[in-house]
């Protein structure tokens, strides 16, 4: 049971700092170890924050029909 409630919980969380100088939490489901004061892009979608899948590099909103994404640059700290 505890092998697969760990292969199932493979995301972890990033404490992100934003360029408006807010901290989110995102989930990194990408697999790649960041260090601290990495720059990486995130989006926010349907109420979570998410380090960034799509190629995203930049802040923009994207309003789709499934809703609103919301992209920003923020850097990776580990504290």
């Amino acid at each position: 049971m505890a092998i697969v409630t760990t292969l199932m919980s493979c995301d972890t969380h990033e404490k992100v700092k934003l360029s408006n100088g807010s901290f989110i939490d995102a989930i990194n489901g990408t697999m790649i170890k960041y260090r601290d004061y990495d720059e990486i892009c995130v989006q926010r979608s349907q109420g979570k924050w998410y380090i960034c899948e799509d190629g995203e590099t930049k802040d923009t909103v994207l309003v789709r029909a499934s809703g609103t994404v919301i992209h920003r640059v923020g850097r990776i700290r580990n504290y």
